[in-house]
């Protein structure tokens, strides 16, 4: 390897090592000497002409870019205002851009106005899916968004959008109803309320529900229309909404009741009033491979000891069983919630298990037919039951695991 080093002698003087001595010296002038009573200065190197000498600069072959961020550290700031856009394509290299979802690849906040949709329906029922899609009227706005939002209502709640000062076009759709476009003049700030219409087609028609028990009392009513993405709630039984002409089949459920599933024809722009009655559970029934309970099994907080409260479902229990000596083995299941304890939360489960097998065991069941199993809070409803308005996540399962 070839290296170079100064010797003394002055400037200019140097000698190639190459592991022996090659070369000789060699003279240069070194200028008029300088006037007596003056030193000569001479500037500290600065490679990248920054102005920050190479003793103190972090990148002395980049030169700052001098943009008010850091500007002595001499290294150019790659995004000088922090939006994770680099600086050579941001359009606003010191203005961070707002994330808005309008035109957030240029760099740029935007000067934008919070517009809030809202949906109406003629008849005031349920629309269980509306699309709305926005997208800039310019062409140039379009250019630079070609894509459009698409905003997804939950079926009755308002949506908000943030949009740039200017024109934009929306476009609505639902199931059962008429598309339709319609031009909006976004401000530049503040807040703009736009009320959309929803027209039904020809050969819409609309399903008037009211879910009762045998004994006419309403009941607080899931219902599910094949076909389509989502349950619809029936507060109190009630439920109106836009559905299409043929045949509609749905499922409807309710705490404490068996499910019920109906299948109805409704003719081209009908209204249709349909009164449905589901049978209330015993407190314990056979369901496919599970003994489905009407009322919770519970135990005091903390421990194993069963409420008094749970001794009526486990006896309806007991009853199932008799009556069905098919069923060979059935395993109880205790659900904890999921505490920062798992361990602790692992051994009551399983005591609580153990507990509900006793009682069954002492009302005369074979403890042959039985197996308890703690389960902790590994297994979390996605769906918790209310009680008293409180959602619960403990609970105990039957599961047929044999029959003869």
């Amino acid at each position: 390897m070839t290296s170079r080093r100064a010797i003394p002698g002055g400037p200019g003087v140097l000698i190639l090592a190459l592991g022996f001595a090659l070369g000789a010296r060699a003279e240069t002038s070194a200028g008029p000497p300088a006037p007596p009573g003056c030193v000569a200065h001479k500037a500290p190197p600065d490679r990248d002409a920054d102005g920050v000498p190479d003793g103190e600069d972090a990148c002395p072959d980049h030169p700052e870019d001098i943009d008010g961020l850091a500007d002595g550290d001499g290294c150019p700031e790659a995004d000088a205002d922090g939006d994770g856009l680099v600086d050579l394509g941001d359009l606003c290299p010191q203005e961070a851009e707002d994330l808005d979802g309008v035109l957030d690849g240029d760099g740029c906040p935007d000067g934008a106005a919070t517009v809030v949709f809202a949906v109406t329906v003629p008849s005031g029922g349920t629309v269980p899916e509306i699309w709305l899609e926005l997208f800039p009227a310019s062409t140039q706005d379009q250019v630079d968004a070609p894509l459009p939002k698409h905003l997804h209502f939950d079926a009755g709640q308002p949506i908000t959008a943030t949009l740039t000062e200017g024109q934009w076009s929306a476009r609505v759709r639902a199931p059962g109803y008429r598309d339709y476009g319609m031009a909006i003049q976004a401000p530049g700030e503040g807040e703009l309320r736009v009320l959309l219409d929803l027209v039904p087609n020809a050969g819409v028609s609309e399903l008037r529900l009211d879910v009762r028990d045998t004994t006419g009392r309403p009941l607080d009513a899931r219902v599910m229309l094949e076909g389509w993405p989502q349950a619809m709630e029936a507060p109190r039984g009630l439920l109106n909404v836009q559905v299409p002409a043929g045949e509609l089949r749905l499922t409807l459920t309710a705490p404490g009741h068996f499910p019920k599933d109906v299948i109805l024809a409704v003719e081209a722009g009908q209204v249709l009033d349909q009164q449905v009655a589901l049978k209330a559970m015993p407190l314990a029934a056979l369901v496919m491979d599970r003994i489905e309970l009407a009322e919770p099994v519970t135990f005091d907080p903390g421990t194993d000891q069963l409420t008094t409260a749970s001794f009526e479902v486990l006896d309806e229990v007991v009853e199932v069983l008799r009556q069905h000596p098919e069923i060979l083995q059935i395993r109880v299941e205790a659900h904890t919630t999921d505490g920062a304890d798992t361990q602790r939360q692992l051994y009551l489960s399983q005591r609580q298990a153990e507990a509900v097998v006793r009682y069954l065991v002492g009302r005369g069941v074979d403890a042959s037919r039985l197996y308890p199993v703690g389960f902790g809070g590994a297994y979390l409803l996605s769906e918790p039951a209310l009680r008293d308005g409180v959602h619960i996540t403990q609970r105990v399962e039957l599961v047929v695991e044999q029959r003869r």
